[in-house]
């Protein structure tokens, strides 16, 4: 009898373990099933088929304007507001190209393309002008030609990792698949990361250039690198939101994957 008690004392305390370790380590399948049940944004111009399976729209991590010429390691200039300092008085034309980008900054790209054409035509040069015009370019999808012109601009100061970003993302998000490169997207971007690591608009372009590859999982982490960045460094709410989202498109690409294996 008391070799008995003490057998059902042993089981007991071997269940009573076994209960403890499935709630600190519950199972895999619940895990997993928690995160298909988070929710996902839908996709608002984004052509699903192009996509793999997920419809989550990616960041926006075109960066308004250039790097200032002067140093190759000078931080961008995130918005038209801020304008590059010049030790002499402005141009008529550099504040024709002011008025641009206040256009661009009221989201009238068409309206931005006619001042920025305007104003290049007196300085067709203007490094400043073609950067802006390539960026209003982008926001209303005509991919070519603001391609040739940041690869233009590209060989004219491979040091710039705006450059490489804006172009890297075009090659990763344009909506017509033609215009859509992932190797060049990756090598732009990892350049861009080099020259500034501390960005995090080059992580989620970077993420976004693995996800169109089919490297779901190098996207993800990079994907969770943007959105760290993006926190050390203040980015604005709307951003993070974004960069949260891209995670979890990502990490559904990487759970499909891991299916069809």
């Amino acid at each position: 009898m008391k070799t008995l008690n003490i057998f059902l004392l042993v089981v007991a305390l071997g269940l009573l373990a076994w209960v403890g370790w499935r709630v600190i380590h519950p199972a895999p399948q619940k895990q997993m099933a928690r995160a298909r049940d988070l929710p996902i944004a839908a996709d608002l111009k984004t052509n699903a088929a192009t996509r793999p399976p997920s419809s989550t729209p990616a960041p926006t991590n075109v960066v308004a304007s250039p790097m200032r010429t002067n140093s190759a390691a000078a931080s961008p200039v995130r918005s038209a507001k801020a304008k590059a300092k010049t030790e002499s008085p402005a141009s008529p034309e550099e504040n024709e190209f002011d008025k641009a980008y206040k256009a661009l900054e009221q989201s009238q790209p068409k309206v931005a393309i006619g001042m920025f054409r305007k104003a290049l035509q007196k300085e067709p040069a203007n490094r400043r002008g073609r950067f802006g015009l390539s960026t209003a370019l982008i926001q209303v999808d005509q991919y070519k030609e603001a391609l040739e012109i940041l690869e233009i601009m590209l060989k004219e100061t491979p040091k710039d990792y705006v450059l490489k970003n804006n172009t890297a993302w075009i090659y990763a998000t344009a909506r017509d698949t033609k215009m859509r490169n992932g190797t060049r997207a990756i090598q732009l971007a990892q350049e861009a990361l080099l020259l500034n690591p501390l960005d995090y608009h080059v992580w989620s372009t970077l993420a976004e250039a693995y996800f169109i590859s089919g490297r779901y999982d190098k996207a993800l982490r990079n994907a969770q690198e943007a959105l760290r960045v993006g926190r050390d460094t203040g980015a604005d709410a709307k951003s993070l939101v974004q960069y949260e989202l891209q995670i979890e498109r990502c990490r559904r690409a990487v759970e499909s994957s891991s299916l069809l294996e």
